[in-house]
C-alpha cells in the first residue's frame, strides 16, 4: 500500500477533498496511470499526440485482435453517440479543438478508422485525467471507461507480439 506520511494514500485525499474514494471503486483509473505511462514509452516515446496516433496506426498496427477493436469501439460508440446525434458525454472528451471532437463523432457515427479513434479517445482520458479535468468526487464514475481502456492498452502492451 502506499503511504504518505504513514498515512494512505486515498484516506489523506478522502480528508483533504472531503470526499469518500474507495481503492477497489478506482482501481482502474489507478492502473491506467502505470499502462498509460509504458504504452506512451512504449509506442510513443513519451510523444503522443493525434499526428503520432495517425502515423501509429497506419505504420504499425495491422494485425490486431479486430473482435477487440470492434468491442472497443461499439462501447466508446455506444457511449458517446445516441440516434446518430452526439450526446452531452462528448463535451467531457475536451479534446484541443472542434475539429477533433468532430472527427472523433463522424468516425464513431461513420464506424471509420477504428483504431485511430479508439487510442485517440484513451489519449483524451489520458489528458482529462492527467490535467485533472475530471472531478475528484466523481472520479469513480469512470470505472468502466477505464476498465475498457485498460483492456485495450493491455492487449496492445502485453498480448499483442
Amino acid at each position: 500500500m502506499i503511504k504518505l506520511n504513514n498515512m494512505d494514500v486515498i484516506y489523506s485525499i478522502n480528508k483533504k477533498y472531503r470526499v469518500n474514494l474507495e481503492r477497489d471503486e478506482i482501481q482502474y483509473i489507478l492502473d491506467f496511470t502505470l499502462l498509460w505511462n509504458l504504452f506512451e514509452l512504449e509506442f510513443f516515446y513519451d510523444n503522443c499526440n493525434k499526428t503520432s496516433i495517425k502515423n501509429k496506426v497506419e505504420n504499425y498496427w495491422r494485425n490486431l485482435d479486430k473482435l477487440l477493436i470492434d468491442k472497443t469501439f461499439e462501447y466508446f460508440k455506444n457511449r458517446y453517440i445516441s440516434d446518430w446525434v452526439w450526446n452531452e458525454k462528448t463535451k467531457y472528451l475536451n479534446p484541443k479543438n472542434i475539429s477533433h471532437k468532430r472527427e472523433i463523432i463522424d468516425n464513431l457515427i461513420n464506424d471509420s478508422h477504428k483504431l485511430f479513434t479508439i487510442i485517440f479517445i484513451i489519449y483524451r482520458y489520458r489528458n482529462n485525467l492527467f490535467h485533472w479535468n475530471k472531478r475528484i468526487e466523481l472520479i469513480d464514475w469512470q470505472d468502466k471507461n477505464f476498465k475498457v481502456t485498460n483492456r485495450f492498452l493491455e492487449y496492445l502492451l502485453f498480448e499483442n507480439k
